[in-house]
């Protein structure tokens, strides 16, 4: 029996498997087409699981920390984590759950991830879902100086001691508490090193834009109004790269922070069953 018969005969699973050296917590909830989601900077799958208690009902909804965060944190003896390294083992957890093609459903960093993805081998990705994502840091000066100085505060401070500030950054005060209680814990608990790391990997000259041109699946790409991670803005520059091809992706601008995905949960969620409604 291979590890995705294994997983679909079960309504719930999770496990840790080595893809590409690194050691990575992967979970599996539902039945029916494959739903991969990925998180961002600081986050893990956790931030998910309202998500995931939505779609699992219909999809096979797939998750897993990255290296370096949540319960994957870093595999001694590793390089430095890295974009393209990330892409891999999001290459890697498809190939071993033989999924041939899935919906990418990624916030921030996980957004930008899956676009490579959709634009390395778009036969992969039935539907793409990009939710507060970001192009590139390497070339701006202000967003690349600030993250590698999170970073530095991270590896001498740790985590805990600025958990707030990072949490307010991420969600203004006006959103559900439940939803900076529950990046507080997560973002709180992250390995510091790995939190830097992925920092550094964002800041780093291998991150760079996918071949936007190639993202010829139905998209789609939500911002939100009081994002202080990436602009609204930023969703009608993605569109505009994107829709190049004849590919314009729908666009949606959220009343909220950058982790809309848990300040309201009920509004993504509708956002996604109209845009797979379509495809």
């Amino acid at each position: 029996m291979t590890v995705r018969e294994s997983c679909l005969e079960r309504q719930r699973k999770s496990f840790f498997s080595s893809i590409n050296g690194r050691n990575i917590y992967i979970q599996i909830d539902g039945a029916g087409p494959a739903m991969v989601m990925t998180h961002g900077l600081g986050a893990s799958a956790n931030v998910f699981q309202p998500l995931v208690e939505i779609f699992s009902p219909r999809f096979t909804v797939v998750r897993f920390d990255w290296p370096g965060l949540g319960l994957s944190g870093l595999t001694k003896g590793q390089p430095p984590l890295s974009v393209p390294g990330f892409l891999e083992d999001l290459e890697g957890v498809l190939d071993l759950l033989e999924i041939e093609s899935a919906i990418l459903v990624g916030h921030s960093l996980g957004g930008s991830v899956s676009m490579h993805l959709a634009a390395k081998t778009p036969a992969r990705v039935s539907g793409l879902v990009i939710i507060g994502a970001g192009r590139p840091r390497v070339e701006e000066s202000q967003s690349r100086t600030a993250t590698l100085k999170i970073a530095e505060i991270a590896r001498r401070e740790g985590l805990w001691l600025n958990v707030d500030d990072r949490v307010s950054t991420n969600i203004p005060p006006e959103s559900p508490a439940l939803a900076r209680a529950l990046l507080r814990q997560v973002t709180g608990a992250t390995d510091p090193e790995g939190y830097a790391q992925v920092c550094d990997a964002m800041c780093h000259p291998s991150y760079v834009d996918p071949d936007y041109y190639r993202i010829t699946m139905p998209t789609c790409i939500i911002g939100s109004t009081k994002d202080k991670i990436v602009a609204p803005e930023v969703a009608y520059e993605l569109q505009g790269l994107i829709g190049k091809n004849g590919n314009v992706p729908d666009v949606h601008i959220m009343n909220g922070g950058h982790m809309m995905i848990i300040e309201d949960v009920e509004g993504v969620a509708s956002i996604i069953d109209g845009f797979l409604a379509k495809i």
